[in-house]
């Protein structure tokens, strides 16, 4: 029993890691670089876009939701949405 339960511990714990480590900000946007995969808001805050990202009609002074998280020590968007 201890030996199927510890499995589904531990799967547990770093689904929940992995969920905790998403975050969102919120701004307005100053630059989208399609070419660099860069969007970077009126903050100074800069988040690498995915691969494949296709821009959904995002331009300078869209409000937007950047959901992110630190991949090898930059912030990386895996979606960004437009609020306004």
């Amino acid at each position: 029993m201890c030996r199927i339960l510890f499995p589904v511990a531990v799967a547990a714990m770093l689904g929940a890691a992995s969920v905790a480590a998403a975050k969102s900000t919120s701004g307005t946007v100053m630059d989208i670089d399609m070419d660099a995969r860069t969007i970077t808001l009126q903050n100074g805050e800069t988040f690498a876009l995915p691969a494949g990202f296709e821009n959904p009609g995002i331009e300078p002074g869209a409000e937007v939701v950047v959901t992110r998280e630190m991949k090898d020590g930059r912030h990386e968007a895996s979606e960004v949405t437009i609020t306004k």
